[in-house]
């Protein structure tokens, strides 16, 4: 069994792809992992928007994903806040063999909560609390 804390210098970046322009107020997460399967928490909440393009993603797992999984992992956010769209449901899913999230949300009930979040669903405080688990 390993557990460790994230910091601002090791892991845990938020990312948009196509952009380097964003910044975190706060970014801390923690991790267990016992043999293959990873837990990982984390809180992310921004300070500067920046310049946006693509869609949302949190990068920075602390173990790459399994690449024979046969069931793409999801993640719950269990918390945010400050986002320029209201969502009912924000979560999404780790993308295989990487260390990345993509996010995803629900606006009204529905049947599918499969909508990316990009540029326009984020403001400058924007928070995201959420944990994923996952085989590493």
């Amino acid at each position: 069994k390993t557990d460790k804390f994230w910091s601002d210098d090791e892991l845990l970046n938020i990312a948009l792809r196509g952009t380097t322009d964003l910044w975190a107020a706060t970014q801390v997460g923690e991790y267990i992992k016992i043999g293959k399967l990873v837990w990982c928490s984390f809180f992310v909440e921004l300070s500067t928007e920046g310049t946006i393009t693509g869609n949302l993603r949190i990068k920075g797992l602390p173990f790459t994903s399994d690449t024979t999984a046969k069931v793409e992992p999801g993640w719950l956010a269990s918390e945010w806040s400050s986002l320029a769209t209201s969502w009912v449901y924000v979560g999404g899913g780790i993308i295989t063999n990487s260390t990345t999230l993509f996010i995803t949300g629900l606006a009204a009930a529905g049947t599918a909560f499969n909508t990316a979040l990009a540029a326009a669903d984020v403001n400058d405080t924007s928070r995201l609390v959420g944990s994923v688990v996952y085989e590493a």
